[in-house]
């Protein structure tokens, strides 16, 4: 699994924003569920091959148990296209609570200097 964190200047509050995703999403096309996860001033966004987004915490969950869940939804990532889009809302979960958030884990991973295009939202399908 890739994971880079991105800190923000020291005049701004401490806080980093990270991605944890299978490598599959580095090749081809990706669409599979996500979820946020929050401890203090720390955001990760994880990504797995599952039915239910609480199959991804399931997962991490001995690791990271004093995280919480912010929600989750759908991230599709076109390696050729360079595109990265989320969507939908998890429902167990609900919606991530604030999506800029979303937009600040992924921007760091998928750079726009790299030519890659985010269009990060939340919508009210759930996928099954």
């Amino acid at each position: 699994y890739q994971r880079r964190v991105r800190d923000l200047p020291s005049d701004e509050p401490r806080m980093s924003f990270a991605c944890d995703l299978p490598m599959a999403a580095y090749d081809g096309k990706y669409d599979h569920k996500y979820v946020i996860l929050k401890k203090d001033e720390d955001t990760l966004l994880l990504s797995r091959q599952c039915r239910y987004h609480s199959d991804i915490v399931d997962e991490c969950w001995q690791e990271r148990r004093d995280w919480q869940v912010d929600g989750g939804g759908i991230l599709i990532v076109d390696n050729e296209l360079k595109t990265v889009s989320t969507f939908g809302t998890s429902g167990g979960y609900g919606a991530p609570s604030n999506i800029n958030d979303v937009e600040d884990c992924l921007k760091d991973e998928f750079e726009e200097d790299d030519g890659w295009t985010l269009n990060v939202t939340v919508t009210s399908f759930v996928r099954e």
